[in-house]
């Protein structure tokens, strides 16, 4: 049977009157003497729903002009329901710390409570798994605080200011990566590379869709609750409550898997998590309920410092003078000639004041508290507010209480360091301090989490007011500073709408030593280049600072593939073992010297005095096997080199792939007095054309290289000069200064380690100025499969050799047709042939 409209209007309007005398007839009589709140008068039935339903999300306007109508506290109601506006931090102090057994209950709006199951212990009802999972929090928290994790957050921040430095116009990205790469490392223990790594984008995009469902007019049932019970083809935001609770669930299950299993396989980093793990039997508390507890630590700890520390760039373009006095104090305690460090933050006070105050102006602009729900009838100051009253905290009029912040600044740090303002507290050493601070909560409900929030801020702070010179970009019309109308979303933790923000270092020398620090940090090699400006939009000196990533095998495919669109060439770290190297040498070794019996080769741009090993996959099995099918090298191929098309029969498409192809494997063992090369691109052989590029796009590329060397690789044995970026340049001709070496890096490598370079990469050969020894590496190239090979591979390796290859091995020499009809013999594809 149909329902018609009519009908289902009938049902929500009996449906919110049946709501409306529940909730009425449930309501206890005031107590004598006692009086209700004042507050507006509302609609029959629907109380002051209609009103805030109307307000795009944004409850702040309207509860502030309440505030200034009826007083610091206003009742207003919602379908019967009476709930409460506090505008007073003293009344506010008063309910919710001293009265904390009372309101420790929660009032999460309905589409809140659904998606997180009520089992998110900041949303959920106060209850047994709300202690469980409390308990298991501030455990975790409290671990972050030894110095382990302060080195952590140092580490982060370093290379959060070298991002910054060189690509200024991107802070966004940058503030956002180091808020997660903090989180995730002390607590999931996982590093994340970029703000495009999936655990970021996938992460931030839950959360954007997760705080939405606090606003009334996204989901119109946390305010008209009959509306629940509706078929969700009515009211779409049913199905999206039910989307994403689910994709809620298994994310949360999925990372839990993923970290557990790393512990298990012992390659997980040290981290709360995996405390947790190890140590599972010492909580009482069920996988599901801890799941959701690091869940949330994960949205808190990451939106919560990313937001702060973008209203905070926009603090000191609108507040210079502020800015100012932040460096100058900096500039006193640190000095010119080191970064700011966890163990300068106690002589620091002004650093921590600009946080305090940077986080209260957030939440004047913007905040509004998670409401708190009544346990039991309650009389404050004469006004009687029965059980199940749901209360709000007005941080946006708290913060601006005349009380306690008489001056009415929006933004003022010196009421936390001078002695004339009632918020000063001493010693200047702790204090000021975010321990207690109202914009963390009240009460049972305050955030466990100010203390790692505020230790993640001070930090990154205290180093871009070093390093960095934060201004209004210009107005090319008017030539002056632009108008920046900042403005915040409408939710409960709320980021800043994007805004235009100028970053300069405040001078070359301390630029310098950022990335010098990061390199630190990272294993980086690196050197000064000049004269490549796609590297950064800052206004630096022309000199910037080159460097090669060095990057554990471990850090997955992504943080490899960033590397190298960045700086064209990367090294990885434990790419072998010494074993293997030892077996591939003993394999090589006897046409090396075969090799220099026959004085060496000067083919292309090899040099005479250097000895080679030709048919390198043939003659080694271990580089065929290991080296040459190292599954990271061919997946990093497969991503750079490999093509995959849509092409159209008719109106059907077709989508072909083409695998990469060995180009060419190689052993060179170079002796001492063998020259350098000449600077050179590889894909030369493919004659290769080159348009300069600001960014690297997929496909700009034909061939990958991997460098294996048999020992360690340094300056004097000649290790390989690259010229990082340069895989961004054009087919101009190259300027590498008056000595050429300007730009240049020597690839420096330890035994074990690899090299992976594009082919489009600027590189040659170092000088071998030892007089003893050899430097011996061993070679391979992939070209794009629809490219001529270098090696014929065809007359290079004896099909009877080829069938006792892997099936990588012959596929990759070309012995499978490349899709769709490229490669075949005999119209068929040439693998029958090794049957």
């Amino acid at each position: 049977m149909s329902i018609s409209y009519e009908q289902l209007l009938l049902a929500s309007l009996v449906g919110a009157i049946s709501i409306y005398v529940v909730r009425v007839a449930s309501t206890k009589r005031r107590a004598k003497g006692a009086k209700a709140p004042p507050g507006p008068k509302g609609w029959p039935v629907v109380g002051n729903a209609p009103e805030l339903a109307s307000s795009n999300g944004n409850l702040i306007p309207i509860f502030n002009r309440w505030a200034k109508v009826y007083g610091d506290i206003v009742q207003f109601s919602i379908l019967g329901e009476k709930q409460v506006v506090l505008s007073s931090d003293k009344i506010a102090h008063e309910l919710f710390v001293k009265r904390g057994p009372k309101y420790s209950d929660r009032g999460t709006p309905h589409a809140m409570a659904y998606i997180t199951r009520d089992l998110n212990p900041a949303l959920m009802p106060k209850n047994e798994a709300w202690r469980r999972e409390r308990k298991l929090i501030h455990s975790a928290i409290s671990i972050t605080s030894n110095d382990k994790y302060l080195e952590l957050m140092e580490e982060e921040a370093k290379l959060t200011m070298r991002d910054l430095i060189s690509y200024p116009s991107d802070f966004d990205n940058h503030m956002k990566r180091y808020a997660f790469g903090v989180l995730t490392r002390s607590m999931l223990g996982f590093r994340v590379s970029s703000a495009d790594d999936p655990f970021i984008t996938e992460t931030d995009s839950f959360i954007d869709e997760a705080l939405k469902c606090f606003r009334p007019d996204e989901y119109p049932g946390n305010v008209f609750p009959f509306l629940r019970y509706l078929p969700t083809w009515l009211v779409p935001s049913l199905g999206n409550m039910e989307r994403i609770k689910n994709k809620a669930y298994d994310e949360i299950f999925k990372l839990q898997k993923k970290v557990e299993l790393s512990v298990k396989k012992g390659t997980a980093s040290p981290s709360t998590y995996r405390h947790f793990f190890e140590n599972r039997d010492e909580y009482v508390i069920s996988n599901e309920e801890a799941g959701y507890a690091f869940d949330s630590m994960i949205g808190g700890g990451t939106r919560s410092p990313y937001n702060a520390l973008l209203t905070f760039l926009y603090l000191m373009m609108e507040y210079p003078d502020w800015q100012d006095k932040l460096q100058r104090q900096v500039d006193k305690v640190v000095g010119p000639d080191r970064l700011p460090s966890f163990a300068d933050i106690p002589n620091l006070p002004m650093v921590r004041a600009v946080v305090k105050e940077g986080i209260r102006y957030r939440s004047i602009m913007a905040e509004l508290g998670i409401p708190h729900r009544l346990e039991e009838d309650d009389i404050y100051d004469g006004y009687f507010f029965p059980k199940d009253t749901v209360f709000h905290a007005n941080y946006a009029a708290i913060l601006m209480d005349k009380d306690t912040y008489p001056d009415q600044q929006p933004f003022n740090p010196a009421r936390w360091l001078e002695p004339s303002y009632p918020t000063y507290k001493e010693p200047l050493t702790v204090h000021p301090n975010c321990q207690n601070f109202t914009p963390f909560g009240y009460g049972r409900r305050a955030c466990p989490g100010y203390d790692f929030a505020e230790r993640t801020l001070v930090i990154l702070v205290a180093q871009i007011a070093w390093a960095c010179e934060v201004k209004k970009p210009i107005d090319p019309e008017t030539n002056k500073p632009v108008v920046i109308d900042m403005k915040y979303e409408p939710t409960p933790n709320p980021r800043p709408l994007p805004f235009p923000c100028e970053i300069r270092s405040r001078s070359v020398d301390r630029s310098r030593l950022v990335k010098l620090e990061a390199a630190r940090y990272t294993e980086w090699v690196s050197v000064f280049k000049a004269g490549d400006k796609t590297a950064s939009s800052s206004h630096l000196s022309s000199t910037e600072l080159a460097m090669i990533q060095r990057i554990s095998r471990e850090a997955g495919l992504d943080a490899f593939i960033q590397a190298i669109e960045q700086d064209g060439c990367v090294i990885i770290k434990d790419f072998t073992d010494s074993g293997s190297l030892d077996e591939a040498q003993k394999e090589v070794q006897p046409y090396l010297d075969a090799s220099k019996a026959a004085a060496g080769s000067t083919v292309g741009a090899l040099n005479g005095g250097t000895a080679i090993c030709t048919r390198l996959i043939g003659r080694s099995r271990t580089v065929r096997e290991k080296f040459f099918s190292d599954s990271l090298y061919q997946d990093i191929a497969e991503h750079f080199i490999g093509l995959e098309t849509t092409c159209w029969y008719g109106n059907e498409p077709s989508v072909t792939k083409s695998h990469p192809l060995l180009s060419i494997s190689i052993t060179m063992d170079s002796q001492p007095g063998t020259s350098a090369q000449k600077l050179h691109r590889d894909d030369k052989n493919h004659h290769a054309r080159h348009e300069r590029a600001e960014k690297y796009s997929k496909g700009r590329d034909m061939l990958l290289g991997l460098f294996v060397p048999a020992c360690d690789t340094v300056k004097a044995n000649g290790a390989t000069r690259v010229v990082p970026g340069s895989h961004l340049w054009g087919d101009d001709r190259p300027d590498f200064g008056p000595d050429g070496d300007t730009g240049v890096v020597d690839a420096e490598l330890k035994r074990g380690e690899a090299f992976v370079m594009l082919g489009s990469l600027y590189h040659g050969a170092g000088h071998y100025s030892l007089l003893t020894g050899s430097r011996t590496v061993h070679i391979m190239f992939m070209c794009s499969g629809v490219h001529r090979q270098e090696e014929i591979p065809f007359l290079s390796y004896p099909i009877e050799e080829v069938k006792t290859y892997s099936q990588l091995v012959r596929d990759r020499l070309g012995w499978k047709q490349s899709e769709p009809n490229l490669g075949w013999v005999d119209l068929k594809s040439p693998e029958y042939l090794l049957e």
